[in-house]
């Protein structure tokens, strides 16, 4: 596209080219010069830009910035997490799932509120089975077997003489200790009958 230069224009441009050539020029009418043109070797400065006026476009830009953050951060703490494959079961096989009886689900507690501990579970101990006579000579072994110690609950054990035994041991030839109750002991034989010893 072409460029028209009024007459004016086109004067002041042909005067100065002409004093960087080291000639002296009448000024052109409409120019005002203060200072001679002087051919220097410093490249020309350019000219300072008016400081800018603060205005509400930085405000708004930190804001925008500061809210995109915290939607970012907020979204990184609180986005579901999926389970890792690690914790996937390989196969699925039904469980069963114990039901927690009404007396142990709790309401939720309000805030500002401390809620008294909840007291453990009484031990649930294996009911005993059916008494079905040992034969008398195995009967008789146990009764007089010298149990020093003995101890019920979550690990259960007996002690005889200095050998210590716990339920699945083999206390005499043929006979295993079953189970250690409070006030009574459970033995066995290999055909499932049973021998208690009561204290």
């Amino acid at each position: 596209m072409p460029v028209f230069l009024s007459v004016d224009r086109m004067s002041q441009i042909a005067a100065a080219l002409a004093r960087s050539k080291g000639k002296k020029v009448d000024p052109v009418p409409g120019e005002v010069s203060i200072v001679p043109s002087i051919p220097t070797l410093a490249p020309a400065l350019p000219a300072k830009a008016p400081p800018a006026k603060p205005g509400k476009f930085p405000v708004k830009l930190a804001v925008g910035v500061a809210v995109i953050v915290l939607a970012l951060g907020s979204w990184l703490i609180f986005r579901p997490k999926a389970p890792s494959p690690a914790t996937k079961p390989a196969t699925s096989v039904p469980v069963a799932v114990k039901q927690p009886s009404p007396a142990s689900v709790r309401a939720p507690v309000p805030p500002g509120v401390v809620r008294a501990p909840v007291p453990p579970a009484p031990l649930e101990l294996p009911a005993p089975a059916p008494v079905v006579g040992l034969a008398p000579e195995l009967e008789d072994q146990l009764r007089k077997l010298t149990i020093t110690a003995r101890r019920a609950g979550s690990e259960p054990r007996i002690v005889v003489g200095r050998k210590v035994y716990v339920p699945g041991d083999v206390v005499i030839p043929g006979v295993i200790l079953e189970a250690v109750l409070p006030d009574l002991l459970v033995f066995r034989d290999a055909e499932n009958h049973r021998f208690e010893r009561r204290f």
